[in-house]
């Protein structure tokens, strides 16, 4: 019988797998892609400068980057702020995940007297601590949200300055969020256990033909070339993240100069250094890239009496997702020296633009050059996977 892990998802960003073993609990909103409704008691917004007496909630289960929630257009009833009435809160799309976050996206609210306040959207206003989720009998979720100011958390929104009061005094700056949803569908909804994360280390090992490493500006005096490689690695216990090793065997220089590591065979060159599982292109099933980032320890190498030390970082592609396999293919991309693939998006949800972290090649000690790196690699590993996005 096969069981979910999740590889990859400490925080925000992440990637579901489906392993044989597992031995870490997490939870998930099931059932994935339901629609439901909701209804909301007193919620006390801003450092309870608004006070709500209810809500309306109507949306879907999700997954988004990886993070299970339910997200849809909330409708605040009864608001005031102090004796003025409030004429329009609707947040287009209140996001409850399961990572015990709240996420707000652009809101308007409008007030008796002209004043208008913007809850902002992205930045922490999509990270939102903290959200707890309990099942209810007849298989209701029942969210209890209490946002408080500290630290990096808080709610923060803008105002017109126009009779805005206390409201316009806090602007800017971070502010509290109490409430409570009860959620329910046309089917079950509940919060499911789920096992996650490999709970003991687990091995892969990799083979390759052809690998090409070209330095900026290209072509044949600049690209030294490895027939085959072996490779083997693993992915730490709770974690998204892993040492490697690769043997590159029949390494030349132009085609012509044998290329071999310090300490190694003739013609062999070894990379160490660890690897993660990050994002590489935002979206949902075919849409979402999901990548994996080496980063390569400095590797010292001659061809025919010339130094060359390279070192940084490498992203490649990995594939397939949603199907679960022993058997991965992960390629990496360059054209004439410049690496395929340069922007992911970390764990904490950063885009990430590599710069001058990508993989550069000294000659003799002198000035690192851009490289990149083109290579198909075949990934066996010990059990069956899933990469989920």
């Amino acid at each position: 019988m096969k069981c979910r892990v999740l590889f990859g998802c400490a925080t925000v960003m992440c990637a579901l797998l489906v392993s044989t073993t597992s031995a870490y609990a997490g939870k998930l909103f099931v059932p994935e892609n339901g629609n439901v409704t909701g209804s909301g008691g007193e919620a006390q917004i801003f450092s309870k400068q608004i006070t709500c007496a209810k809500n309306k909630f109507s949306g879907k289960i999700k997954k988004i980057l990886g993070i299970s929630k339910i997200e849809g257009e909330t409708e605040f009833e009864e608001c005031k702020f102090g004796a003025l009435k409030v004429t329009n809160f609707t947040s287009p799309a209140l996001g409850l995940n399961i990572n015990e976050t709240v996420s707000f996206r652009e809101t308007e609210i409008k007030i008796e007297g002209g004043c208008v306040v913007k809850i902002l959207a992205g930045g922490l206003n999509l990270l939102l601590k903290m959200a707890t989720y309990k099942n209810e009998a007849v298989k209701k979720v029942k969210a209890t949200i209490n946002v408080e100011v500290k630290e990096e958390n808080g709610l923060i929104y803008e105002t017109n300055n126009t009779n805005c009061g206390s409201l316009a005094e806090k602007e800017k700056t971070r502010t509290s969020y109490t409430g409570t949803e009860t959620i329910e569908g046309a089917e079950i909804v509940e919060v499911k256990e789920v096992p996650i994360l490999p709970g003991t280390k687990e091995s892969w090992t990799g083979t390759s033909g052809k690998n090409v490493l070209e330095i900026l500006p290209g072509g044949a005096t600049h690209e030294i070339s490895c027939k085959e490689t072996t490779s083997e690695g693993s992915i730490e216990e709770l974690e998204s993240s892993g040492p490697f090793h690769i043997d590159s065997k029949g390494c030349k220089a132009a085609g012509l100069l044998a290329c071999t590591g310090l300490g190694e065979a003739k013609e062999v060159v070894l990379l160490l250094g660890t690897y993660h599982i990050v994002f590489d292109k935002l979206g949902t099933g075919s849409e979402l890239g999901v990548g994996i980032l080496f980063l390569i320890e400095p590797v010292h190498f001659e061809c025919s009496g010339k130094l060359f030390i390279a070192e940084g970082e490498i992203l490649c592609l990995i594939k397939p997702i949603d199907t679960l396999t022993k058997h991965f293919e992960i390629e990496c991309q360059e054209t004439k020296g410049a690496p395929g693939e340069t922007t992911y998006w970390n764990a904490k949800g950063e885009e990430v633009k590599m710069g001058e972290n990508q993989l550069l090649t000294k000659e003799n000690e002198g000035t690192g050059t851009m490289s990149g790196d083109s290579i198909v690699a075949l990934i066996l590993t010990t059990k069956e996977f899933e990469i989920m996005g």
